[in-house]
């Protein structure tokens, strides 16, 4: 019993910090923000899978007590298990929020993940009277039933699975700090795996320690990479911009690219429209450039430089490529607004490519910098720049 109450008190320091975690989290996070709104959901569920566990060790405690008390095991288990299946679901589908691999947006592929869970939920609901994953002997203790290692199989299977995804999708992240926190998504199960397996043996409540712990790690690294966020787009700063653009150029790789974009006549659209549409405008502009990204093969990093300004790091192989990818954009942006009254939008882009011979970090944005002022100027009576013009006059 002693030993119980010790387990019972850890897991009360688990919800507590949980819940902490929770409350910085939700104060911080816009609607929109599917990645936090997904990770609110993954710490809900893993303090109510940690509720329900503490409540069950207690109540077998007193198991021995009467059939009120044993019925109340039973459903107490019962809710136990579910909430194990929500908390490693929610992890998944946070993995699928963060990654966002190409079935996303794929129902059959979400339904792929439920349906272990689902089967699972079924069983558990039906284990009271099955003793398939646990029962109530005569004395009124609580064991595992006949099934309870397949139980943990599957659920462990299912994670393990979609960890090892994600761990090879860091892999491939270019970006040091999404690459970081990645990988600590993705090593998530190792540690309650470990704590379950060491339950076999001994009589202990190590998962949501573990789980706790490994939660933890994630939420350092979101928050070690929100500081280097634009809080406007959600795009990289440029804090993390020179941090990247260090690691890039020691490496000294062919073919990287910078790419330097501004909106043209900005201030006239500010002082016209007025700063709230600006903004918008500025993530308007921010969400069409990583739309036509996520249809290029290539790993690139885009950041807003400041005000209307954003840049691009790239790897191409030719300077067509580049070139092509700039009239993408471009002809992504068109005009911004609902309806028919739409804002005509137009934007210059200058490109450089790395050479030994920008010594620093600076001489090489200066250099895109110097060939977006070029293009801006090249490009200033364009049919975009008039009809805004007209529109702004109108």
């Amino acid at each position: 019993m002693n030993v119980n109450l010790i387990f019972i008190e850890l897991n009360v320091l688990c919800v507590t910090v949980l819940a902490l975690i929770l409350k910085k989290v939700v104060s911080g996070f816009r609607r929109s923000d599917r990645v936090n709104v997904s990770f609110t959901r993954v710490l809900t569920a893993h303090i109510f899978m940690t509720v329900f566990i503490c409540v069950t060790e207690l109540l077998s405690s007193f198991g021995g007590l009467g059939k009120d008390y044993r019925n109340l095991i039973l459903i107490s288990r019962t809710l136990c298990d579910i909430t194990v299946y929500l908390a490693v679901y929610s992890w998944i589908s946070f993995i699928i929020k963060t990654e966002k691999p190409s079935y996303e947006r794929d129902k059959k592929g979400e339904l792929f993940w439920a349906m272990p869970f689902v089967g699972l939920t079924a069983l558990s609901l039906y284990s009271p009277f099955t003793r398939m994953f646990f029962y109530i002997d005569g004395s009124g203790m609580l064991h595992n039933g006949e099934l309870a290692l397949f139980q943990k199989v599957v659920v462990y299977m299912t994670a393990l699975l979609a960890s090892s995804t994600c761990f090879s999708n860091s892999k491939k992240c270019d970006d040091s700090d999404k690459r970081k926190l990645v990988a600590s998504i993705a090593l998530y199960p190792v540690l309650p795996f470990i704590a379950s397996v060491t339950e076999l043996y001994i009589t202990s409540c190590l998962v949501p320690a573990a789980s706790m712990l490994m939660l933890l790690t994630i939420y350092f690294n979101k928050q070690e990479m929100m500081v280097c966020k634009d809080p406007l787009t959600q795009l990289n700063n440029r804090t993390r911009l020179l941090r990247y653009l260090e690691e890039r150029m020691e490496t000294g790789k062919n073919g990287l690219y910078a790419i330097m974009m501004d909106i043209n006549q900005f201030k006239d659209i500010n002082d016209h429209y007025g700063h709230v549409e600006g903004d918008k405008m500025i993530v308007y502009v921010a969400d069409s450039i990583r739309a036509v990204l996520d249809k290029v093969p290539r790993k690139a990093f885009l950041a807003r430089y400041g005000g209307d300004e954003f840049i691009l790091i790239i790897n191409m192989d030719s300077e067509g490529d580049i070139k092509n990818l700039i009239k993408a954009i471009k002809r992504k942006i068109g005009s911004f607004g609902p309806g028919l009254k739409k804002i005509p939008l137009s934007i210059a882009c200058g490109y450089v490519k790395y050479d030994k011979k920008y010594c620093d970090i600076d001489s090489f944005i200066e250099a895109a910098d110097e060939a977006m002022y070029r293009d801006k100027y090249k490009n200033r009576n364009d049919d975009a720049d008039m009809m805004l013009g007209q529109a702004l006059s109108g």
